[in-house]
């Protein structure tokens, strides 16, 4: 197995299989790397840099997990996916760029980088997963491709600086938690063809002012908004309807106004496109 100092390789260079969490400073990785093998880099603390070569397509699983000295990462033109947690935790992580369209973001994979800000994603996304953003603390903007269909369970969950978020006409499902605690958000604007919106996707929204359904069809919500008794209120609890108006197509208001769960809020029409 050919090793350079605190780097260990396949035998033809195409695959980097680990780093020794003793390794510092910059990482120069081969030419000839196609794959970075699972857990390759995990709890190397101490990599402030990696270039990658332009041969490199794929990262496994947790491959920089706990990287938390690295600040910015570019992947090269022709890289096609990594897979779960594959950057996860990486707490000072500031930059991210694609250097290609990529099909999805895997499960877990930004979870925990409290530092990213300078991010967006790249076109020909299909997917976001399980909790892809928990935690990304520094996020300001989020605007979400179209192509995408779902939005994982918890994906932006925690995300609290987020301040702006544009979701694209393609979005049918919006899973369980998917914006939980997204506490600087002022509008939720949710698109046409959305059908389903899971459970507990406002709440934790204390900033949230105003949500705009743009579909004649109320959306299907997996959650309810209790009757909160005094006891609650006085503990400081309030309903996630609280100060927060419903604008929906004029002619949708009274279904919007009958349905079970979009009818506790204060709803407006508009006839004219609403803000976005």
């Amino acid at each position: 197995m050919p090793t350079e100092k605190y780097i260990k390789y396949n035998g033809s260079y195409t695959v980097l299989l680990s780093c020794d969490p003793a390794k510092h400073g910059k990482v120069n990785v081969k030419e000839s790397v196609y794959e970075i093998a699972e857990e390759a880099f995990i709890d190397c603390k101490d990599i402030t840099e990696i270039e990658f070569p332009e041969t490199l397509a794929y990262i496994g699983e947790s491959a920089f997990k706990d990287c938390s000295g690295l600040t910015s990462v570019t992947l090269p033109i022709g890289f096609i996916s990594m897979l779960n947690s594959a950057f996860a935790y990486c707490y000072n992580l500031k930059s991210f760029a694609f250097g290609s369209p990529i099909n999805d973001i895997p499960d877990y994979c930004f979870a925990g980088c409290m530092s990213l800000s300078d991010f967006s994603l790249p076109e020909g996304l299909k997917s976001i997963g399980k909790q892809a953003f928990f935690n990304c603390e520094s996020l300001l903007s989020m605007i979400i491709p179209e192509g995408i269909i779902s939005i994982s369970e918890g994906a932006f969950e925690n995300c609290k600086k987020l301040k702006e978020l544009r979701l694209p006409h393609t979005l049918e499902y919006i899973q369980d938690l998917a914006f939980y605690g997204c506490s600087s958000l002022e509008m939720v604007c949710i698109p046409e063809n959305v059908k389903r919106i899971g459970k507990g996707v406002f709440k934790g929204m204390h900033s949230l002012k105003h949500i705009v359904c743009r579909s004649a069809t109320p959306p299907e919500v997996q959650d309810n908004i209790p009757d909160y008794s005094k006891s609650m209120l006085d503990l400081g609890l309030t309903p996630i309807t609280d100060g927060v108006t419903l604008i929906v197509p004029t002619e949708a208001v009274d279904l919007y106004a009958a349905h079970d769960f979009w009818g506790k809020f204060e709803i407006e029409g508009y006839s004219d496109e609403p803000i976005d």
